[in-house]
């Protein structure tokens, strides 16, 4: 009888063959067919995987990969069974309690904060926890101004559980509350900034999230920045690459992944027409040139149903 591991904190746009690469020291059980996702309440991936191995020592061989890296991901691996399997594929996150698969996203939502708060202050704040690259999203409201709500995503699901611990601990002169979320409540957060009318500064943890722009200055790109327009300007230096043809519902996080594979962009901005409606286009920075040629691997390659073309801007 086969064996199960069980991974947490993968990439959502993570695929069954990535998650056998991930596992190429132990023997997966049919392949890709041995691989099966876990999906949220609301039928999207929530970064948690079975694997069916076929012995204890392919078990322990996984068991080695615990905390190494997919793309920017940690992902934490465990020897699990098949009634836990089971369970959770057939009930996806129910049984977690969180919002949307929260606890396996690692994400946490933080409201009342100052308004004049950035993300290296709530970095500060939750100083000590490791918080993804481009991990937190600020949000705002129809007129871009600050709501006092931020969502900020960990690199494991145990670093969420203690940045928990900081429910009612002041920033400043506020005292700050902090929930379980999700990436989706994240995602919808972003979504809601960026309509036609919506700020054109971003999202908190990319600083500009879908909004595009910058939103609060100076704050250092953040993996919700990825979410939906990283704002905030270009770092100094690298490399911009323009992308063309992407699909108009396209996420700065959706943009970021599909980069993923080759580099890590350190900024993005998703452009919009006059009426304020996404144009199709995109600019990508690299912090260097030799980031910026790894990505144009990605020319002529598809984005869900699109042909994406890239042009390198220097």
């Amino acid at each position: 009888m086969s064996k199960i591991v069980k991974a947490r904190g993968l990439p959502w746009a993570a695929t069954a063959a990535e998650v056998v690469e991930f596992f190429n020291t132990s023997t997966v059980v049919g392949g890709e067919a041995g691989v099966h996702m876990v999906n949220t309440w609301e039928g999207r991936p929530s970064g948690t995987v079975y694997v069916e191995v076929e012995s204890q020592d392919d078990v322990s061989a996984a068991q080695a990969k615990d905390r190494e890296k997919m793309g920017r991901r940690y992902v934490e691996v465990f020897e699990s069974s098949q009634d836990e399997m089971d369970r959770d594929l057939k009930i996806g996150n129910k049984s977690k309690g969180g919002a949307g698969g929260g606890d396996e996203d690692g994400v946490v939502k933080c409201r009342g904060l100052p308004f004049d708060a950035t993300k290296s202050g709530v970095a500060e704040f939750f100083s000590g926890l490791e918080i993804e690259d481009n991990g937190i999203l600020m949000t705002f409201d129809y007129q871009g101004r600050p709501k006092g709500e931020c969502y900020v995503q960990f690199t494991t699901a145990d670093a969420a559980g203690k940045a928990l611990e900081k429910n009612k601990a002041n920033m400043g002169h506020r005292y700050i509350e902090v929930f379980p979320s999700s990436m989706d409540e994240a995602k919808m957060a972003q979504q809601s900034m960026s309509g036609p009318g919506g700020p054109r500064g971003g999202m908190g943890g990319r600083q500009g999230g879908p909004m595009r722009g910058g939103g609060m200055g100076g704050m250092r790109p953040g993996p919700y920045d990825r979410m939906g327009g990283y704002g905030g300007g270009r770092s100094a230096g690298g490399c911009t690459i323009k992308m063309r043809g992407l699909p108009f519902r396209v996420s700065e996080n959706e943009i970021s992944e599909w980069f993923s594979s080759v580099a890590d962009p350190v900024d993005i901005q998703i452009r919009y027409n006059h009426e304020g409606r996404p144009s199709g286009d995109a600019f990508v920075h690299f912090a260097s040139e030799q980031d910026a040629k790894k990505a144009m691997q990605k020319d002529k390659q598809n984005m869900q149903h699109r042909y994406i073309e890239l042009f390198l801007e220097g």
